[in-house]
C-alpha cells in the first residue's frame, strides 16, 4: 500500500517528470499537453509552464494562467517543428 501521501500513476497517465522533462530542456523545445477532455495546450515560450507536485500552471496565451492537475494531462510531446526526442513519441 503506498504512503498516504504518495500519488499512484497507471500505465496511461503523463508523470510530473515527463512533463518537467519538457520544462527543464535546454534549449528548450515547444511542447503540447493534451487534457482528459480532448484540449490540447502548447507550451511555446520556457516560461509559460511550471510543473509542480499534483498541478501544472500553463499560461498559453501569455494572458492568463491555467491551474490543470496533473490526473487530467493524459499525453504530451514535442510541437511539429521541434527537434530532438518526445516525451512519450507521439509527436503529432
Amino acid at each position: 500500500m503506498p504512503a498516504p501521501c504518495a500519488h499512484v500513476y497507471d500505465d496511461g497517465m503523463v508523470t510530473r517528470e515527463q512533463l518537467r522533462g519538457h520544462t527543464g530542456r535546454l534549449p528548450f523545445l515547444p511542447f503540447w499537453v493534451r487534457l482528459a477532455n480532448g484540449e490540447t495546450l502548447h507550451v511555446t515560450e520556457r516560461f509559460r509552464a511550471v510543473v509542480m507536485p499534483r498541478q501544472m500552471v500553463l499560461s498559453p496565451d501569455g494572458r492568463g494562467l491555467r491551474w490543470i492537475s496533473l490526473d487530467h494531462v493524459v499525453d504530451h510531446g514535442l510541437l511539429p517543428g521541434a527537434s530532438g526526442a518526445a516525451g512519450n513519441g507521439n509527436d503529432t
